[in-house]
């Protein structure tokens, strides 16, 4: 898992990534900084992405409970 911490002031969204050695992966999934996630908010998005919703748009276990 890799975290990119942007010095710049603005807008947080998490993208969560796992990858293992021999290559399988899991979906991505981004977290977005809103009370409610909305499907149309993937638009444009990889293929097959799954997406959650948390107030900071920071990770946590909330948006993985809404899956």
């Amino acid at each position: 898992m890799v975290f990119v911490i942007s010095g710049e002031r603005g807008i947080n969204i998490t993208l969560i990534v796992a990858v293992n050695a021999i290559g399988n992966h899991v979906h991505p999934m981004l977290i977005i900084p809103r009370v409610h996630f909305k499907n149309h908010i993937l638009t444009g998005a990889p293929t097959a992405s799954i997406g959650g919703a948390n107030p900071t748009g920071w990770s946590n276990g909330r948006p993985f409970l809404t899956i």
